[in-house]
């Protein structure tokens, strides 16, 4: 295999800020037979992703399946920088190195895509939302009785009202 090119579709899920994990699969096209012939063939894996803080820029390494005129198994290890159009919308450019661990070959690859973030934000946020407890704590309090005339005499025993007190 002299040279190769594919197309793909990589799903990540966003684990927190800084890691995601994703799948990738794509259908590749490679030349042969130094460029006489052509071959089609299938690659797909899985990769941890980390993103440095406040930068675009992130590392990942994984496992891969090729299956073409070789089909092996590699460990691949990379970086990569998204280009940002809008909170959904970026491109990004990758370079990787794919160690095969069946044959013990080293291939590299490079990246140019398109990304669509789907669903909620493509942003991570974190929120916190603090909401208070109201312990409410009711105490019997004993009705005072009622004195209207303050003659002394409570209103429910008194049976002169508005006389003064004696």
């Amino acid at each position: 295999i002299e040279a190769g090119r594919g197309l793909g579709i990589d799903l990540h899920k966003i684990i927190n800020d800084s890691w995601n994990m994703r799948i990738e699969f794509a259908g590749t096209h490679y030349d042969i037979n130094d460029g006489n012939d052509t071959d089609n063939g299938l690659r797909y894996g899985v990769d941890a992703v980390y993103k440095l803080n406040d930068t675009d820029l992130y590392f990942f390494a994984g496992v891969r399946r090729f299956n073409n005129t070789k089909n092996y198994n590699a460990l691949d290890a990379g970086a990569g920088y998204n280009f940002d159009v809008s909170e959904r919308v970026s491109f990004y450019t990758e370079a990787a190195a794919y160690r095969d661990v069946n044959n013990g070959e080293t291939d590299l690859g490079f990246k140019l895509g398109f990304k669509y973030a789907f669903g909620g934000s493509s942003k991570v946020t974190s929120t916190v939302v603090a909401v208070p407890i109201v312990a409410a704590v009711l105490e019997k309090k004993e009705a005072v009785p009622l004195d209207s005339d303050n003659d002394g005499i409570v209103d429910t025993q008194d049976i002169c009202a508005n006389t003064p007190d004696g």
